[in-house]
């Protein structure tokens, strides 16, 4: 089945749609602070890079920089954007952007970020096994 290039999800197929939705769960659980349900949605051996470190993450550093960060952070907006998303089989790639308005002890600041993550299903639940992300330029300083 031929799947939609499209950057809508109302035009994506169901699979597509299914791993869109897991996406918008997982942000929304992390930005109401419900870090054990957001933690269910990365697989055990997540891998991947974000603009937070230079280093590779894995789930056990997500879980304590996850857990630090909601302590310290709200977020009184966000908003994702599609870009694409593919499915094949069990897996699925899917790139988009976030806006976010973040506060802190810092102060109030916008972000937006470009992710690129690959879901794997497993046991009939998506799950991130990898995930690569960058601030936009367009970043407020």
């Amino acid at each position: 089945m031929a799947q939609s290039l499209s950057p809508n999800p109302d035009e994506w197929s169901k699979e597509q749609r299914e791993v869109w939705r897991c996406l918008e769960d997982h942000w929304k659980l992390l930005t109401k602070g419900k870090i054990k349900e957001f933690l269910e949605y990365i697989h055990p051996e997540f891998r991947g890079f974000g603009h937070e470190s230079p280093l590779m993450l894995d789930k056990r550093w997500l879980t304590e920089w996850v857990g630090f960060w909601s302590q310290t952070t709200t977020f009184p907006i966000r908003y994702i954007s599609p870009i694409s998303c593919w499915v094949q089989g069990e897996i699925a790639i899917l790139q988009y952007i976030i806006f976010t308005i973040e506060k802190s002890a810092a102060g109030t600041g916008r972000s937006a970020r470009r992710y690129t993550m690959t879901w794997l299903k497993t046991k009939g639940r998506w799950q991130i096994i990898a995930s690569h992300n960058n601030k936009g330029d367009e970043a407020a300083k």
